[in-house]
């Protein structure tokens, strides 16, 4: 500093520039960070709040088959089909059923005088079937059995346990409503270390007298595997709860619903060993979608209450770590501000050299440099000068210039193709949302929706919407033999066989799950979906899957029903009645249509 107190012309130039474009640098990275993040938390809210609609959409169905199951065989007892008065002659039937509902545990029939017979398959036996009564080997003594070829009760095969099916939680919940399903609290199974959640109906006579009860039972196991199917990401969980906060299943095994030192008590959201269940237990707030910070990490978390029915209502939550959503987008900006800091850098050091002696050319290329005038920078505007600093410099900051353009451009061409990286997919993600992977046919999202928006337009219009429910027969015994790749080979061609039967653009045909396809048929009557449903049964069963070149003939068995919706009528009295129909299909031999009478 001089005695003045005047500062060098090269400080003068050297410190604002800096501090302005260190504020501009701060600025820009702070902007782009935020709305980086933003976008991150965004997507992850969106993901989040797809698995959880999802869930619920898949809990709700898995649970719709106990209802179903308990009617139809409450039917089969009035009409005499069962006969409770031998209710060891209703052995194949519940051994049938429980073989072919995969999920469930127990399917029961039980008598007022303490008799009591089902179709079992225990939780953890790898998927095997029995049948299990109470009067055979002595009275209200259970114990289990192997079935015979024609389902028939065959030689036991486990120890007597006592066994009164009135003292049972299942059993006093149908008993306080006759005629009515009830769900049963959750309990532990008899001689087994397992929860499990039951609904039940008391069938009654012609005088109102009740003469037995129907029964289905669903481990909380299964529930759990289900759940553990559905993508979360590396470190995401799933969890349902029930009204009092207690766990019904979760979707690792890292975070128990049950008390690993006392297998017989379930866990409580408020008092779990994870810190983040903790955390969840403190919004009681449904449907609630926020972030959660728990112990330093944050997560996406989506909650919301399902409805199941007959007064039975879960909590179920998504919870997703903010991390795998944003980590990489705080790297990328990171990278593009340390891009930044750097030219920053540059642009310092360059206007160290503009402190020459002439003052006015420097501050008509500072002027420049501050408007960012990089066209005019970049023509060399002081190369004529006579000072050969003034000229060094102006073609410095063309030079810079230049860089400065291609940066920038290079950039923007990053911005673009990340732009339309995420572009592609979303759009793989919106595909994969509504198409089956294997079959490439809709699947069970997109069968809801169309459902749902043709059945409004019947409703609206007093159309007639027809529904054809699916099943390929015995397909589980044909996956054992032959492998899962001749399985899947057997699912692709039947897809394509059934939808090469549709021509109607608003006609649909979906894997409504596993071995079963759906087919909604709208303004279609009955009478027009019967010959539809008929040759498809004929396609199937004329062309053969061919397996290693080999021809393997499948046949199908089809359930319709068709209606013209009620003012106070719901999608899911249709899917029950076809859900009967294809039932009844099976139960008359397979490879045949049961339609509405």
């Amino acid at each position: 500093m001089s005695r003045t107190g005047a500062l060098p012309l090269r400080l003068l130039i050297i410190i604002p520039t800096t501090l302005l474009f260190l504020i501009a640098a701060m600025l820009i990275g702070g902007i782009s960070l935020h709305n980086s993040l933003d976008t991150g938390r965004a997507f992850g809210q969106q993901i989040a709040q797809e698995r959880s609609e999802r869930l619920e959409n898949q809990i709700k169905l898995l649970t719709q088959r106990l209802p179903a199951i308990l009617e139809l065989n409450a039917q089969g007892i009035r009409s005499g089909r069962l006969d409770i008065q031998q209710p060891v002659n209703m052995a194949p039937w519940l051994y049938t059923q429980i073989q072919q509902s995969e999920h469930m545990t127990f399917i029961s029939v039980a008598l007022p005088d303490g008799r009591y017979i089902n179709g079992a398959r225990a939780p953890a036996s790898n998927g095997q079937t029995n049948i299990a009564s109470n009067f055979l080997d002595g009275e209200l003594t259970l114990a289990s059995y192997a079935p015979n070829p024609n389902g028939s009760i065959g030689h036991r095969t486990s120890a007597l346990t006592a066994y009164d099916p009135r003292q049972r939680p299942y059993m006093q919940a149908a008993l306080r409503e006759p005629g009515q399903l009830a769900w049963g609290s959750i309990h532990r199974y008899v001689g087994l270390p397992d929860f499990g959640i039951s609904m039940s109906l008391a069938v009654t006579d012609a005088q109102g007298k009740v003469i037995a009860v129907c029964g289905v039972d669903m481990a909380l196991a299964e529930i759990s595997e289900f759940i553990a199917h559905i993508p979360l990401g590396n470190a995401g969980i799933a969890y349902l709860a029930d009204a009092e906060g207690k766990l019904i299943a979760t979707s690792s095994t890292a975070i128990p619903f049950v008390d690993p030192d006392t297998p017989s008590v379930r866990l409580n959201l408020a008092s779990h060993p994870s810190a983040l269940l903790r955390e969840v237990s403190q919004h009681n707030i449904q449907p609630f979608s926020h972030i959660l910070d728990v112990q330093g990490q944050r997560y996406l978390a989506n909650i919301r209450r399902i409805d199941l029915g007959h007064g039975l209502h879960w909590q179920l939550g998504v919870l997703l770590p903010e991390q795998e959503f944003v980590g990489k987008t705080m790297k990328t900006t990171r990278q593009a501000l340390g891009l930044m800091l750097m030219i920053l850098v540059l642009l310092a050091l360059c206007g160290a050299l503009l402190g020459g002696l002439i003052a006015r050319p420097i501050e008509n290329i500072s002027q420049l440099a501050n408007s960012r005038a990089l066209n005019a920078l970049q023509q060399d505007s002081f190369k004529n000068s006579p000072i050969r600093e003034v000229r060094s410099l102006s073609a410095s900051m063309a030079h810079l210039s230049d860089k400065l353009a291609e940066s920038i451009d290079e950039l923007e061409n990053r911005v673009i193709r990340r732009t339309r990286e995420l572009q592609a997919a979303n759009d793989k993600l919106q595909q994969l949302s509504t198409q089956d992977s294997l079959t490439d046919i809709a699947n069970r999202r997109a069968f809801d929706q169309h459902f749902n928006q043709q059945w409004l337009m019947a409703k609206r219009e007093q159309q007639p919407l027809s529904l054809m429910l699916i099943d390929i027969d015995h397909f589980k015994a044909f996956n054992d033999k032959y492998g899962h790749p001749a399985g899947d080979q057997a699912l692709i061609q039947v897809a394509e066989q059934l939808a090469a039967q549709l021509h109607r653009s608003t006609d649909l045909v979906a894997r409504y799950g596993g071995e079963e396809f759906a087919v909604v048929l709208p303004n279609t009557s009955l009478e027009a979906a019967a010959p539809l449903a008929e040759q498809m049964c004929k396609a199937i069963a004329s062309q053969p899957a061919m397996i290693d070149d080999k021809p393997y003939f499948l046949t199908i068995s089809v359930g319709v029903s068709s209606m013209i919706p009620g003012h106070r009528q719901s999608p899911k009295a249709l899917l029950q009645r076809a859900d009967q129909r294809l039932y009844q299909a099976k139960s008359n031999g397979r490879n045949r249509v049961s339609m509405d009478e």
